[in-house]
C-alpha cells in the first residue's frame, strides 16, 4: 500500500504533469463502483495536495482562480498515476482527466480497485502530515495521549491514522529499528518521555511517567519518511531497509506483519492477549452464572417460606364495637348448662319416635225399631196435615 513517501511522489509527478495544461473532461470506467465526479467548468487546470496517505486534488476553473472543486482520493492498496496518450491507456484506469489538446490523458491506476475517490476535503478522521505538518503532528499527539489508544502496542498505534497519518509497515518497521524498540511494548511508556519533552513546561509534571528514555519515535516518524522522500533510486531504497523482511516477524492483533530483529519482542504478544481476553470472558460467564444461580435460589426460598398474614391493628373504635358486642352477647346467650340441655333434647327431638298402635275406632250403633217408627208417624201426620 502506498505509503507517505509514496503518496507525496505521486502528488508530485502529477503537479509537474498537469503544470500549465488545461483539462475539459472527467470520465470514470462502468466497472468502478465510485461516483462519478461532474465539475461546472469548461476548462479546468490540476493542482495536487497531500495529507499523509491521502492526496486531495483541486480541480480550478480556467475563468476564475477562486472557483474550484476538491476531489478526494484514497489510493487503495495498489493505486498510481500515470499519465499517457489515450492509446496507451492502462487497462485498469478508472478515473481518467482528458486535456484539452486530447493528447494526454491523466489517469488513476488500480488493478485491486481498494482505491477511493469523492467530492471533498481531506478526512475529519485522519492526523495531520508527520513531515509537512509536524508542529501539528506533534500537538495532536500530545493533546490526545491520555486516550485508551495508548495502550496498545507501540507497532499497532503506529499504523494508527488518527495520530500516525501516513505511516504504514514498512516504515513503522523501519521507525522501531532505528528507535531501539521492541515492536510490543504498550506505546504510553514508549512515548511518555518524549510527549514531556514536547509538552509546555507548566504541563510536565502533569504527564504520566514511563520508562524514563526519550526513544524519539515522534521525530524519527519525520526523519525515516523524509529520508525515503529523498530518494531517487529504487535500488538505493531496497538498500536502506534494515528490517522490513530482513528479520523475525509475527502478526499483531489487526492481521498485520511486523518484521523486527531480536528475541525481545515485548510483553504485549498477540498471544498474550489473546489469553488475557478468555480469561476476561471466563471471568464474566462464570459471574454472570454465579448470579444467576443465587438469583435462582432467593426466588426458591422465597416460594418455600410461607406468606405472612398481615394482622391488621385494631382501631380504637374497633375496639369499642367489639367491646360493645362482647358484652351484648354474654347477656343474650344462656349458659353452659343451659346450652348444653338444649342440645340435647333437640337431638332427642330429632330421633324417631316409636309407632303407637292407633286405637280401634268403634262401631256406629244401629237405631232402634222404636224411633223409626216414630219417624215414620211423623211423616204420614205431616202428609195428612197437607191434606
Amino acid at each position: 500500500m502506498p505509503e507517505l513517501p509514496e503518496v507525496f511522489k505521486m502528488a508530485q509527478k502529477i503537479k509537474k504533469w498537469c503544470d500549465g495544461v488545461r483539462f475539459n473532461s472527467i470520465e470514470k470506467s462502468r466497472v468502478n463502483k465510485n461516483p462519478d465526479i461532474t465539475v461546472p467548468y469548461k476548462r479546468f487546470f490540476i493542482v495536487p495536495k497531500t495529507r499523509g496517505k491521502e492526496i486531495l486534488l483541486s480541480i480550478i476553473n480556467e475563468s476564475s482562480e477562486k472557483e474550484e472543486t476538491l476531489i478526494h482520493m484514497g489510493m487503495g492498496m495498489s493505486g498510481k498515476w500515470e499519465y499517457t496518450s489515450p492509446d496507451k491507456l492502462h487497462k485498469h484506469s478508472h478515473l481518467r482527466f482528458q486535456s484539452e489538446d486530447k493528447k494526454k490523458v491523466l489517469s488513476f491506476v488500480d488493478v485491486r480497485r481498494f482505491g477511493r475517490w469523492e467530492v471533498g476535503g481531506f478526512s475529519d478522521d485522519r492526523g495531520p502530515d508527520p513531515v509537512f505538518e509536524y508542529k501539528e503532528f506533534c500537538d495532536h499527539i500530545v493533546n490526545n495521549f491520555r486516550s485508551k489508544t495508548f495502550d496498545r502496542p507501540i507497532c499497532e498505534l503506529l499504523m494508527n491514522q488518527q495520530y500516525f497519518n501516513g505511516i504504514g509497515n514498512y516504515l513503522r518497521a523501519e521507525i522501531l529499528h532505528k528507535a531501539k524498540v521492541a515492536p510490543f511494548v504498550d506505546a504510553r511508556s514508549v512515548l511518555a518521555e518524549e510527549v514531556r519533552f514536547l509538552m509546555p513546561e507548566e504541563k510536565r509534571s502533569s504527564n504520566p511517567a514511563g520508562d524514563g528514555v526519550n526513544h524519539h519515535i515522534i521525530k524519527l516518524c519525520h526523519d525515516v519518511c523524509s529520508e525515503v522522500i529523498a530518494f531517487e533510486d529504487r535500488k538505493r531504497f531496497k538498500g536502506w531497509l534494515k528490517a522490513y523482511k530482513r528479520g523475525e516477524s509475527m502478526v499483531d492483533m489487526q492481521g498485520r506483519r511486523i518484521w523486527y530483529h531480536g528475541d525481545n519482542v515485548g510483553p504485549l504478544t498477540p498471544d498474550y492477549r489473546r489469553s488475557l481476553k478468555k480469561k476476561r470472558q471466563s471471568k464474566k460467564a462464570n459471574a454472570s452464572e454465579s448470579s444467576s444461580e443465587e438469583s435462582s435460589s432467593e426466588s426458591d426460598e422465597e416460594i418455600k417460606k410461607p406468606k405472612k398474614k398481615v394482622v391488621k391493628k385494631p382501631t380504637k373504635q374497633a375496639g369499642k364495637r367489639k367491646k360493645d358486642d362482647a358484652s351484648d352477647s354474654e347477656s343474650d346467650s344462656p349458659s353452659d348448662s343451659e346450652s348444653a340441655s338444649r342440645s340435647m333434647e333437640s337431638d332427642e327431638e330429632k330421633k324417631p319416635s316409636p309407632k303407637k298402635a292407633s286405637p280401634k275406632k268403634p262401631l256406629p250403633k244401629k237405631a232402634s225399631p222404636a224411633k223409626k217408627s216414630t219417624r215414620i208417624r211423623s211423616l204420614d201426620e205431616s202428609e195428612s196435615e197437607i191434606d
